[in-house]
């Protein structure tokens, strides 16, 4: 009976300590600790003698900056020569959800700002596309199919009421 009792309270606990994990970039960007930059830089490869090595920088230099909750705030993306080519910021809701996203130009003026929105389940139901000047330019729609655990098996996505892409997943379970 102590072993069955241990078991259930080392289950719970289990389970509990899953549940509190939090989703976030560091995560979904496979980062350990707590991380408050990175800097991509992709180079092309040269093989000299029969050693690997790195070549001229491939396209984009790219700096991503975390808040202390683990989620994008900022990503700065720089050309070869090290000139700033383009910049994003993103907020989040209070469940992490990313709620907005806006681009900026080289010289730093908005050039987009996208808005989105969640179902109960966290999953993009909707994200609305606007122009520098304000204006709604794009409407994407989410669409979900779930399986009987409850999680999405298939997404479609919906461009100005077009369709225009669907995800598919299989889900193999434990038994």
């Amino acid at each position: 009976m102590k072993k069955i009792i241990l078991l259930v309270i080392t289950a719970i606990s289990l389970i509990g300590c899953n549940l509190n994990k939090e989703n976030n970039d560091w995560k979904r960007d496979n980062l350990k600790g707590k991380v408050k930059s990175v800097r991509e830089t992709p180079y092309y490869v040269v093989e000299k003698f029969g050693e690997i090595q790195k070549g001229r920088i491939k396209s984009f230099i790219t700096s991503y900056i975390y808040n202390e909750q683990g989620n994008l705030i900022e990503a700065n993306r720089y050309n070869s020569d090290g000139n700033l080519y383009g910049k994003w910021t993103y907020k989040y809701d209070t469940n992490g959800n990313r709620i907005e996203a806006n681009s900026y130009n080289s010289d730093g003026s908005l050039s987009g700002k996208t808005a989105f929105k969640y179902d109960t389940n966290g999953n993009r139901i909707e994200a609305n596309r606007y122009n520098s000047d304000g204006s709604l330019y794009a409407t994407d729609i989410y669409t979900y199919e779930y399986d009987k655990y409850g999680n999405w098996v298939k997404r479609i996505m919906y461009n100005n009421d077009k369709p225009e892409s669907i995800d598919e997943r299989e889900i193999e379970y434990y038994e």
